[in-house]
C-alpha cells in the first residue's frame, strides 16, 4: 500500500496579502523565489506569473493585476541591476502609491547601489526616488526571501 503525504498546512496564516513587484527581465528568478517562500510560510501572496491564469486576453490580464493590486496591503518591489522599469511595474508602483495605508518595501540588488540613475522613476512626470521607500539591499535570492520575511515582521509573528 502506497502512504500518501499531504503537504502540511502552515500553522500561522498572516492576515495581510502582498504583491510582488518586478522586473520580468532580471527580476522574475527573485520574485518566484519570495512567492514560495512566502507562501510556504502561510502569507498571502501574489505573483503575475502563478496567481493569473494563462490563455487571457491584455485587458482581462491586467483586470486580475489590478483587483489584486487593489487588495494587497503589502508591496515587495524587487529592484534589479541592469533592466529599466516597464511601463507595467511603473503602473502597479504608481497604483500601490494611490492606495490608502499601502505599504512599500523596495529589496535592491547589491549591484544597483552602483549606478544612481536606476534610483529615481519617472512615472508620468512624477519623479519617484526609490530610496524613500523602506529599502533594503540584498545579494542573493536566499538573502533576499530572509530580509523579506524579516522585514515584514512574520518572523515575529511566527513565534506564537
Amino acid at each position: 500500500m502506497t502512504r500518501r503525504v499531504r503537504p502540511r498546512k502552515p500553522k500561522f496564516q498572516d492576515p495581510r496579502k502582498f504583491f510582488i513587484i518586478y522586473n520580468r527581465d532580471t527580476g522574475w528568478d527573485y520574485a518566484k523565489h519570495i512567492h514560495d517562500g512566502l507562501h510556504k510560510l502561510g502569507v498571502n501572496t501574489f505573483l503575475d506569473t502563478e496567481d493569473i491564469e494563462e490563455g487571457l486576453s491584455k485587458p482581462q490580464w491586467r483586470a486580475q493585476r489590478d483587483a489584486a493590486i487593489e487588495n494587497a496591503d503589502v508591496f515587495i518591489f524587487i529592484v534589479t541591476a541592469g533592466a529599466s522599469i516597464s511601463n507595467e511595474v511603473k503602473h502597479e508602483l504608481k497604483k500601490a502609491r494611490e492606495g490608502e495605508g499601502k505599504v512599500i518595501k523596495a529589496f535592491v540588488h547589491v549591484h544597483v547601489w552602483k549606478i544612481r540613475s536606476e534610483h529615481i522613476i519617472d512615472i508620468d512626470g512624477d519623479r519617484i526616488d526609490i530610496m524613500k521607500f523602506q529599502v533594503c539591499e540584498f545579494r542573493s535570492e536566499f538573502e533576499l526571501l530572509r530580509e523579506v520575511v524579516r522585514s515584514a515582521s512574520i518572523v515575529r509573528a511566527l513565534r506564537f
